[in-house]
């Protein structure tokens, strides 16, 4: 007797034959290769509106193939190691390149770094951060003009007593 988990002897079990297909799976498969074909054949001749139609018929015929076949199987051998789904973010990076890039502004010397300003507006977390610093209010603007001011006043009522 063979010491395994169960007990059992499996050396008289065969060994796993080949996968045996129906008719509507192979069809199934066929039709994936035809529009993998379709797909490359459009590629190859730079039809870019074609492209996206032939790749989402491809991935979605991919996707039944995968109800019966295991994704390296069919990577293996029905699509020659052919991944429609890197195909398809090949696809989004040439959509990407296609579209002209932004030209980037030159620096002006005379423009200076303009700092942004910090918007107070927003509760700050609790515990995440001390609380900036707040001025307090002043009680009158320009206090400091005031105070001449007064003092004028008070030179002006002295000057007019002494006389």
């Amino acid at each position: 007797m063979v010491d395994t988990r169960s007990g059992k002897d499996h050396s008289a079990n065969p060994p796993p034959t080949k996968r045996v297909l129906n008719k509507a799976q192979e069809d199934a498969i066929a039709i994936f290769k035809a529009t993998k074909a379709a797909y490359l054949n459009a590629k190859n001749y730079d039809e870019m509106d074609l492209l996206k139609s032939y790749l989402e018929q491809v991935i979605s015929s991919f996707k039944v193939v995968q109800k019966f076949l295991p994704w390296k199987e069919i990577l293996a051998k029905h699509s020659d190691g052919w991944n429609p789904y890197t195909e398809r973010k090949h696809i989004k990076v040439l959509e990407k390149n296609k579209h002209p890039a932004k030209e980037s502004k030159e620096r002006d010397p005379k423009k200076p770094y303009k700092i942004p300003k910090i918007n107070r507006t927003k509760p700050a977390a609790s515990g995440s951060k001390p609380k900036p610093y707040k001025r307090k209010p002043k009680k009158g603007e320009n206090k400091w003009k005031e105070t001449f001011r007064m003092a004028r006043v008070l030179m002006e009522v002295k000057d007019a007593i002494d006389e």
